[in-house]
């Protein structure tokens, strides 16, 4: 064989072995980071599915690309100072061949390239387990992260619960604005101070102070819609005594029921809680001296709103029992004591 293509065939496996060498040097580099990256990016992926709606998973893939980027950059840099050349595997296959020298002497021209041998070896062989274990060991988190059972985060299950009492005068505003039973700026009003202790630290909620702030909100909160429930069932029997039963009672007792309507009117405007809009004009265009003026229908109509109201915030106030003036015969029996009372019918 020519000296040149013997020449050539000894450079192009020096070559080969120094990639080889070099190559392993560098998956050495990077088997520790890229392990790392792994279980990063396998923590990454179970948060994703636990929180897929809110998490940023178009970002968070260009994240990890350039993790991996950099990552493979800065383990070439530190491996490619261990990185050989040909003619340092030269030196190499020739002392594992026990050449004696030959490759040297001939790459410096001093002798002949000797004859070209079926295997090479210079001395380095591929260390499977240790260069395998770490990218398997990556592969299978990142399996892991995507077969693992994961209860995806539901919206209302972040942070601590509200206080039950807080929760319950919260129920109580919905379900008086849904029913458009309260006039809004009470509403309005008793909303902003429920705010006001929601917006504080988290682990204030309990305290002795804001249990006892909310306790009181609420506390007064239901003494309002038990006060106005009551004067409502009040209008509510008022009007029905004098629309049925106007005949049969005294000049006394009529005047005592024209004045309860007045004063229960009164006290529904000045408190702080008031009916809707609507009922509260329904109310004061009502002459109770008049009431023969109004129609049957009319009235039922407005009783039946009165009653449904008190109804209402019976309800809001959390209380399944009757309230004042509801059930039976407690209108008529009233109604009895009342003329009773006055001297009537």
């Amino acid at each position: 064989m020519a000296g040149d293509d013997l020449k050539n065939d000894w450079l192009t496996r020096a070559q080969s072995g120094a990639r080889r060498f070099n190559l392993a040097w560098f998956l050495e580099k990077l088997s520790l980071p890229l392990l790392l990256a792994g279980l990063v990016g396998a923590v990454l992926i179970m948060l994703a599915r636990r929180e897929w709606t809110n998490f940023p998973l178009l970002p968070s893939l260009g994240v990890a690309a350039a993790l991996v980027i950099t990552i493979t950059m800065i383990a070439w840099l530190i491996a490619r100072q261990h990185f050989t050349s040909a003619k340092k595997t030269l030196v190499r296959m020739e002392e594992a061949m026990s050449l004696n020298n030959s490759l040297t002497a001939a790459d410096h021209g001093i002798a002949p390239w000797p004859a070209i041998t079926k295997e090479t070896n210079d001395g380095t062989s591929w260390n499977w387990s240790r260069l395998l274990i770490p990218p398997l060991a990556t592969l299978f988190l990142l399996i892991v992260a995507f077969l693992l059972p994961i209860s995806a985060k539901t919206p209302g299950n972040s942070g601590p619960e509200e206080p039950a009492n807080r929760q319950a005068l919260q129920a109580s505003i919905d379900e008086l604005r849904k029913e458009e039973t309260i006039d809004e700026d009470y509403l309005d009003d008793l909303e902003e101070k429920v705010t006001e202790l929601r917006e504080k630290p988290k682990q204030e909620w309990f305290d002795h102070s804001a249990m006892e702030a909310t306790d009181s909100l609420k506390k007064s909160h239901e003494q309002q819609l038990k006060s106005l429930e009551r004067e409502l069932r009040k209008n509510e029997r008022t009007l029905n005594a004098l629309q049925k039963h106007s005949q049969n009672m005294g000049s006394e007792t009529r005047e005592r029921l024209l004045e309860q309507f007045e004063q229960s009117l009164e006290n529904m405007n000045n408190g702080a809680m008031k009916p809707n809009q609507e009922l509260l004009e329904q109310l004061g265009n009502i002459d109770p001296q008049q009431l023969g003026n109004l129609s049957q229908e009319q009235l039922d109509q407005l009783r039946q709103n009165m009653r449904q109201h008190a109804q209402q915030m019976q309800q809001a106030r959390g209380d399944s029992q009757p309230g004042e003036g509801q059930g039976g015969n407690n209108g008529d029996e009233w109604l009895d004591e009342l003329m009773q009372e006055g001297g009537g019918g």
